[in-house]
């Protein structure tokens, strides 16, 4: 981590340093309930189609096309929805935070740019995460890492220059927990920690399961299983259909 992100609570073992660092971030977030997740997933996938769909149909009407058809891929539809997580739950990326900029992986970014949210969390994670990595991974993860690091670091202390602290939960729990302006960086690290615990999982997660569930050919039953459900569906109705699925994938 020291190269990248910066060292945090997930490299410590347990003890009295980890259970100063971890125990305020921990505890936000575990108060996230599943039905607040679920709930903010659901409408955040929505809005992306709905904008891809008026997107494409006034592309068709602009060019004079009789048809229209929308080709997606998952990745998009992840980057979204997690980029909306982001925002709701840490206030990054938002229109007050010129540090960072929301959206996937772009491969002409360029050092000196804002750092994508959530494009550039995978590459710190696998320099981590991965064992022995290559000479790419470690460079790529290390730049993005620091990147990172950087642009947490300029978007604390703006907030701490204006007297001010995220409205989001977990990223109020944490500028809580680390109040002093001698903790800036820490605060900075554990904000890009927490996302990099997140973001690159969750996708990875989903694209997995989705994948083996259209090897297998499941992803058909289970969209008929949910195709009697209203618009906005409940997690329990969610659940009855999809949990045992999930879980086995």
């Amino acid at each position: 981590m020291a190269p990248s992100i910066g060292a945090i609570y997930l490299g410590l073992d347990a003890g009295a340093a980890y259970k100063k660092q971890a125990d305020a971030t921990n505890r936000a977030i575990r108060k996230l309930s599943l039905e607040e997740a679920f709930a903010l997933a659901h409408k955040s996938t929505r809005d992306f189609l709905q904008i891809a769909i008026k997107g494409t149909i006034d592309q068709a009407i602009h060019f004079g096309l009789p048809s229209w058809e929308l080709n997606l891929d998952v990745k998009e539809i992840s980057d979204f929805v997690l980029e909306q997580a982001s925002r709701v739950w840490l206030g990054l990326p938002t229109a007050t935070t010129p540090q960072f900029k929301g959206g996937g992986y772009r491969w002409d970014w360029k050092p000196g740019q804002p750092p994508l949210i959530p494009g550039h969390l995978t590459a710190p994670s696998r320099f981590i995460f991965q064992p022995q990595p290559g000479v790419d991974v470690r460079r790529i993860g290390i730049e993005y890492g620091r990147a990172l690091r950087q642009a947490a670091l300029e978007h604390v202390q703006a907030l701490r220059n204006a007297g001010r602290m995220p409205d989001e939960p977990l990223g109020k729990a944490i500028f809580a927990a680390f109040p002093a302006r001698g903790d800036d960086d820490l605060v900075a690290r554990t904000l890009v920690g927490t996302l990099m615990g997140m973001l690159p999982t969750v996708d990875g997660n989903l694209r997995a399961t989705l994948n083996e569930w259209l090897q297998d050919g499941s992803i058909w039953r289970l969209r008929e299983a949910m195709r009697d459900l209203p618009a906005a569906p409940s997690l329990t109705d969610a659940e009855a259909r999809l949990r045992m699925p999930l879980v086995r994938s």
